[in-house]
């Protein structure tokens, strides 16, 4: 089974203020650690990330920059551009912006992983979560059916897929925190 890792880095950033990738917590740009994260289950990772950050990341860190057809769509428009440019059976999805999140996170999505579906999504009480998700490359054509109608919403594109959701529980969601301003980011540094 060949899987991806999908690092989503491409977004405007504009509440944290800078690109969240180079953001630091407990000394590393946060793009270390979802490389890190996903280094439990695949050596073979991408960042999707800005045509302008490219050269900002280190050798020999992987990155790619959206298709031009669907530039600035969103995460949906960074999973197609991994999909149509490495060939994966499967592509586990990450966002940039959840330092926290924990191996055994990865572990529970891949435990479920099964042909007969589209997607394993994981699901924190009742928070969907489809950017720590895996997905089949059979998906590759529902996305760009939808970013041609100019339709973005992950939300959506659960909506056409068979998926598992993988329950989490509350005491689970600190691992899922996003941080989108740098408040956030003060106040997991002072918890850790």
């Amino acid at each position: 089974m060949e899987i991806k890792g999908v690092i989503i880095a491409g977004g405007e950033s504009s509440r944290f203020g800078t690109p969240k990738a180079f953001a630091t917590w407990k000394n590393q740009f946060f793009y270390q650690h979802m490389i890190r994260v996903l280094q439990s289950i695949t050596t073979d990772i991408y960042i999707l990330s800005k045509k302008d950050q490219i050269n900002c990341y280190p050798s020999p860190v992987s990155v790619l920059v959206d298709d031009e057809r669907f530039k600035g769509m969103g995460p949906l428009a960074g999973l197609y551009t991994a999909m149509d440019q490495l060939e994966a059976e499967w592509y586990v999805v990450l966002p940039i912006d959840m330092p926290l999140l924990h191996e055994s996170i990865l572990y529970k999505l891949t435990d479920h992983i099964n042909p007969e579906m589209d997607a394993v999504v994981a699901k924190v009480c009742d928070d969907i979560q489809p950017l720590v998700a895996i997905y089949n490359r059979r998906v590759k054509r529902h996305i760009y059916e939808m970013l041609t109608n100019d339709n973005r919403a992950m939300y959506q594109l659960l909506k056409r897929l068979q998926v598992h959701y993988i329950p989490f529980t509350k005491k689970e969601e600190v691992f899922f925190k996003n941080i989108n301003t740098t408040e956030e980011l003060h106040t997991i540094s002072k918890t850790e």
